[in-house]
């Protein structure tokens, strides 16, 4: 019977997305259903640090998939899919480290799966930590961030008292930060889209 179900199947499309909660770019994944009914993601691996959680959606775009749709994991104890609706599921993860694979399978056993490689939250090593800035108005120095894959970029880079100077350029581990001519101490933070956070002193003099 799984045979005649999957008869006429081969190469229709449907599409998953996944969206990160707390303001994190998604991973758009599209599937395809072949005549075995494997469904294949593009984007198979996320990597992600802390508590979080991911909305993954399934659009049946030619209404080939038979519902309702069967969610697991592999290792509950970093995440677990704790809600669904007909084609979308929350899986929450835990603030530990290891690999989940979250699994969909249709009720013809259709199935796919999306790996979540569970990062720990470490920190972000931040080079200068202090450093002084002389000059007039316009003098510039750089902050760099130590490449690390469990940090959710992009970066957030913040001066607390603009006053005495601001971030006007970006990249994506660095950024230059430049003084308004005025006297005092500053403090810069840099922040992932997680919450990993670093701090360092401006002196200016």
């Amino acid at each position: 019977m799984k045979n005649i179900m999957r008869m006429g199947m081969c190469g229709v499309a449907a599409i998953v997305t996944a969206a990160i909660v707390m303001g994190v770019c998604g991973v758009g994944c599209d599937t395809v259903t072949d005549s075995k009914g494997t469904i294949t993601f593009t984007t198979p691996l996320m990597t992600v640090t802390g508590r979080y959680a991911i909305v993954v959606t399934v659009t049946d775009t030619n209404g080939t998939l038979f519902l309702p749709l069967r969610w697991s994991v592999s290792e509950p104890s970093l995440g677990t899919v704790n809600g669904q609706g007909a084609l979308t599921a929350l899986y929450e993860g835990n603030a530990r480290v290891g690999i989940n694979e979250i699994r969909v399978k249709d009720q013809a056993n259709a199935e796919g799966y999306l790996v979540v490689n569970h990062l720990p939250a470490t920190g972000i090593d931040l080079t200068p930590q202090t450093n002084s800035i002389h000059g007039a108005a316009g003098a510039q120095m750089q902050f760099t961030v130590a490449p690390d894959p469990s940090l959710a970029l992009p970066l957030i880079w913040t001066s607390h008292n603009e006053g005495l100077g601001v971030f006007v350029s970006f990249g994506l581990y660095n950024a230059v930060y430049q003084t308004t001519g005025h006297y005092g101490d500053n403090f810069v933070t840099v922040t992932d889209q997680m919450g990993a956070s670093a701090t360092a002193i401006v002196y200016h003099r």
